[in-house]
């Protein structure tokens, strides 16, 4: 009984913290009941007994999202777009009227077509589950999403890693550079601050390699290592660490096309005459870890370099501080 009333808070929390968040006319305020939305997402996903996509959820769809959000808000008139968007939609009674009687048609199909969708699951696992359960001996690892999404289904997860690399990609045309040298390193501003995130990153790294390491048997992997990873960056830049400044002499396009091209490596030498990405007996254990290591470096470059490219960019003769200094400094 406790645990049904949880669910019900839960749930309802989600519907309130959705409604609030996409009918308001403050951006600011929006945003956080957006993080606030993929918190309580976290927690419902812990409750479903999947704690790697909570984790993936409170990492990327509320930490790193969130920030991301409000660092592409930084310099732009936005809270008065939105304010004008909603005065015009509010601005007369018809067309009012009209707006909301299609807000709550299209919540209502989508609702119906849900229930639908859930009542019609089956109660008993079906399709390739007993195929993929009877080659678990033979995908090298020992936790079943591992397995799938790194032996039995591995073009998908290439696929995704592809598509993360498209995204950082148009970042950086954007910013017309392919390396770190337009990322901002926020002067120090307190002190606390500071000290929290040079604790805290050691607890990352370490954090990220026992989910990487645990990825195998357990739920983790490295897509939630890199998030972790990408977050302790994030919030050193926040907190102007002199650390993060040496990022800029990193060679940036080899570590976002790391992963991606160790697949095709992997792909090409490491597989059998079957096709691409077949394993060889016995390989397929280590060749994993490999590929999940490289996951877990250009998943946490690219995130924490869309962070850096979603606010503007220190362009020539632009004043900005030196977080070593504290100093205006002239590119």
């Amino acid at each position: 009984m406790l645990e049904r009333g949880i669910d019900l808070v839960i749930c309802v929390a989600i519907l309130a913290l959705a409604i609030r968040l996409v009918s308001g006319q403050d951006l600011f305020r929006s945003i956080v009941l957006f993080i606030a939305m993929g918190l309580m997402l976290a927690l419902a996903w812990v409750r479903l007994a999947a704690p790697d996509i909570a984790l993936a959820e409170a990492a990327i769809g509320a930490g790193l999202t969130g920030v991301l959000l409000i660092r592409a808000g930084q310099g732009q008139r936005m809270r008065g777009a939105v304010a004008a968007v909603a005065g015009a939609v509010s601005g007369g009674g018809p067309r009012r009227v009209v707006a909301t009687a299609g807000s709550v048609g299209i919540t209502a199909v989508f609702a119906v077509v849900m229930v639908f969708a859930v009542m019609g699951l089956p109660t008993e696992p079906n399709g390739l589950t007993g195929v993929a359960a009877a080659n678990m001996e033979a995908s090298g690892v020992d936790h079943a999403v591992t397995a799938v999404l790194l032996n039995f289904r591995a073009y998908d997860t290439w696929l995704e890693i592809g598509v993360l690399l498209l995204a950082i990609l148009g970042v950086l045309a954007i910013h017309r550079r392919y390396d770190c040298g337009g990322m901002r390193v926020e002067a120090p501003t307190m002190r606390v601050l500071s000290w929290l995130a040079r604790v805290i990153l050691p607890l990352a790294i370490l954090t990220a390699g026992y989910l990487y390491w645990a990825g195998t048997h357990i739920p983790g992997g490295a897509f939630q290592a890199g998030a972790v990873v990408a977050a302790a960056l994030v919030l050193l830049a926040l907190a102007g660490s002199r650390g993060v400044a040496a990022l800029r002499a990193l060679p940036l396009a080899a570590l976002l096309v790391l992963s991606f091209a160790a697949f095709l490596a992997v792909s090409i030498v490491a597989s059998t005459g079957n096709g691409m990405l077949h394993y060889r007996d016995g390989t397929a254990g280590l060749l994993i870890l490999g590929l999940e290591l490289t996951i877990v470096i250009s998943t946490a470059v690219t995130l924490a370099a869309l962070f850096a490219g979603a606010g503007p960019r220190a362009g020539a003769g632009e004043p900005r501080r030196d977080a070593a200094t504290e100093r205006p400094k002239t590119l």
